[in-house]
């Protein structure tokens, strides 16, 4: 063996070898935490330190993430699948220095993860939530909600990915009064199209005047994106007309019958989409996951209205315009001079004469998707 190699990890200098494992992803960082004890000591030392800790490819256990996670006042960032923990790990997942908070199937949490976020990681400037009390027996109340977005007075991205939709609408409404004005993202899992109409609706607050207007709640919302039981006309204009700052527009609805017309969108409620001109980026789809149906009360007429307001638009997904020919979307192409994506799912009018138009536009990107396939 050549003089000077080094046979073990042990006989490499301590800072050396610190320095390599903090490049690692965790799961690599506890693959060589083991080897050896020296490696396990550097180990050891590093994650009272690290700034970042991410684990999402696995679910860690409670007795496996314990000693991963020992108190660490330079904690920044913590992403985990959390689809074997509950409500007695929090102590040990929350920490005030977190600024970005990733937690996915929080299914065993009960809303106590809500407002302990909000008593524990006051500067946390992220925040994701996925499946929170999503088993049988866990509940989450308003009044956990309320102290999350009292207390988390740094945020400025929310994903909140389960059912909300069973608050009460009045309070809920409330209770986002609250919310950082430092906040320009926001994704909700499933919420009612009622809800996010009464939230974001400048109405009189009761005990008022008629001329006392609710300020805008949200503000600062650049970008939006919802799962919804229905996309209405109603809602659309809503979000278009409060939201003055919006960018992205992201908006599935999943219905469970087929929508009646005043619980549907129609050409009226594209026509009021991107009133204030800022709209970038935008998407409307129709699940199918319950049951076959299409936005029916739209057609080309609605997407030439729309396409009037959206020359700034960059990109544009379309799911479930059945009546939307290529007159329809040959508007938006025309129209929609910065447009570098088209993605067109359940758009049964569409041909190919769609192509000829597509292939005189550079950097454009067409996707086309049917029954889950793209093309």
């Amino acid at each position: 063996m050549a003089t000077g190699s080094v046979e073990s990890l042990d006989q490499l200098p301590m800072a050396l070898l610190a320095t390599i494992m903090t490049k690692l992803d965790i799961s690599s960082f506890c693959l060589l935490a083991v080897t050896c004890r020296t490696s396990n000591l550097c180990a050891s030392h590093i994650l009272s330190f690290l700034p970042n800790f991410h684990i999402l490819d696995i679910s860690p256990s409670m007795e496996l993430i314990k000693p991963l996670l020992p108190p660490n006042p330079y904690l920044q960032s913590l992403k985990l699948d959390c689809g074997q923990l509950n409500d007695s790990s929090i102590e040990l997942l929350l920490r005030p220095s977190l600024q970005e908070l990733c937690l996915h199937n929080c299914a065993d949490f009960s809303g106590k993860l809500l407002s302990e976020i909000g008593s524990r990681c006051k500067d946390v400037r992220s925040l994701y939530l996925g499946s929170v009390a999503e088993k049988m027996g866990r509940a989450i109340h308003i009044s956990e909600l309320e102290e999350l977005l009292g207390g988390c007075t740094q945020l400025e991205a929310l994903n909140l990915i389960f059912d909300i939709s069973l608050f009460p609408g009045h309070n809920f409404a409330r209770v986002w009064v609250l919310a950082s004005e430092k906040l320009t993202s926001l994704e909700i899992g499933f919420i009612s199209s009622v809800m996010v109409t009464e939230l974001l609706s400048p109405n009189v607050r009761p005990h008022q005047c008629p001329n006392q207007i609710r300020p805008s709640i949200l503000p600062g919302i650049q970008k939006l994106s919802l799962s919804v039981d229905y996309i209405t006309d109603t809602m659309v204009g809503t979000i278009s007309k409060g939201l003055i700052l919006l960018t992205h527009l992201e908006l599935q609805d999943e219905p469970l019958i087929e929508p009646r017309v005043t619980f549907d969108l129609t050409n009226s409620g594209l026509q009021q989409i991107n009133q204030h001109g800022r709209l970038k980026h935008l998407s409307l789809v129709r699940s199918q996951e319950f049951v076959i149906t299409y936005f029916k009360r739209v057609n080309d007429l609605g997407i030439l209205l729309m396409a009037d307001k959206c020359a700034n638009m960059e990109s544009i997904c379309l799911g479930g315009f059945c009546h939307v020919t290529d007159t329809g979307f040959k508007a938006i192409l025309h129209s929609c001079s910065s447009l570098y994506k088209l993605k067109v799912s359940h758009g049964s009018q569409l041909t190919d004469l769609v192509f000829h138009v597509i292939a005189a536009i550079p950097f454009l990107s067409l996707m086309l998707a049917c029954d889950g396939v793209i093309f």
